[in-house]
């Protein structure tokens, strides 16, 4: 009896103790909901900034049997020496002709099922090579174009990161065909020309001209707040312009490192200059070719919202 009389009493002062401590739960969840709130609420502002855009992670590239391997190099430079099996394509094999090189056909999906013979398809390993810095951005373009039809999983580098299983015959059996596909444009990563235009126009417009000149570029303005325009040339080039809109002049090559791979220094140096990732991007070029290259890299760095100006210089100066 004495002993039960001890038990309940121990069992009721259990209780009593444990309804004094403030439980944690209700409070605890609300921290937890109050921060997925916040994030939920940043991360729509950053999907409205930026595209939904997918890149593969910047590991060390490696060729195995399911990975494409593309030679953007001249053909001359192919015949010499190439990577066993890989494809010898041009950038300029998906432009218009004429004047107006670096601005891409509109039927693309007859490129696409070209490409699907090759062996090319939207979900396939791709890595485009050139000779590097000496190339001036080839391997990018044709990156850029390949991601912007649809095919996400495509790297870019220079040739002379693989030097083994190099031949120079073409005896070496090539990728089998694969079913045609359309397709799938990743519009967010070109700027046409009236969305240059577009994007451009501020309440105070900032063009200027670095020398006289008799075509006229009244339509061309600085950048919004929310917008950069980088302009890719080398300095040489930029100072020897016609024309300006209020661009910033960084070299192309500054976003590369020597392997043809993105430069993650750069990004610091972007930031110094007020331009970060959440921003709009435009790059532009003579003919959109060094500025694809950037766009690729900026792309890999978290530049979510970069897109470049594929028809380059030489359209403006066509368009006015």
């Amino acid at each position: 009896m004495t002993t039960q009389k001890s038990f309940l009493l121990f069992a009721f002062s259990l209780l009593t103790l444990i309804s004094c401590v403030q439980k944690p739960t209700k409070v605890y969840e609300s921290e937890l909901n109050g921060e997925a709130e916040s994030y939920n609420k940043k991360k729509k502002a950053n999907e409205i900034i930026s595209p939904k855009i997918k890149r593969p992670a910047l590991a060390p590239l490696r060729i195995t049997k399911e990975t494409i391997v593309i030679d953007a190099r001249s053909a001359f430079s192919y015949s010499m020496a190439h990577i066993r099996r890989s494809i010898n394509l041009q950038w300029q094999d998906f432009t218009k002709r004429g004047s107006l090189r670096g601005v891409l056909e509109e039927d693309l999906f007859s490129h696409a099922r070209r490409l699907a013979r090759l062996g090319i398809a939207e979900d396939s390993e791709v890595i485009v090579v050139d000779n590097g810095f000496e190339d001036n951005g080839v391997a990018g373009r044709i990156a850029w174009t390949l991601f912007y039809m649809g095919v996400s999983k495509v790297q870019y580098s220079s040739i002379k990161v693989f030097n083994a299983g190099w031949t120079n015959t073409k005896t070496e059996k090539p990728y089998p065909s694969l079913t045609i596909w359309k397709p799938k444009l990743e519009r967010s990563v070109t700027t046409t020309r009236s969305q240059f235009e577009k994007l451009l126009k501020t309440k105070a417009p900032k063009y200027f001209s670095h020398a006289d000149s008799n075509v006229s570029h009244s339509k061309l303005i600085a950048a919004a707040s929310d917008v950069r325009v980088i302009d890719v040339r080398e300095p040489q080039e930029y100072q020897k312009s016609t024309f300006s809109f209020g661009a910033i002049n960084i070299s192309w090559k500054e976003f590369l490192n020597t392997d043809g791979r993105p430069e993650k220094r750069v990004v610091e140096k972007l930031k110094s200059v007020g331009i970060y990732q959440h921003q709009k991007i435009i790059l532009i070029s003579n003919q959109g070719v060094r500025s694809a290259a950037v766009t690729m890299a900026l792309l890999d760095l978290g530049f979510l919202s970069a897109s470049n100006y594929a028809g380059g210089y030489l359209e403006l100066q066509a368009s006015n």
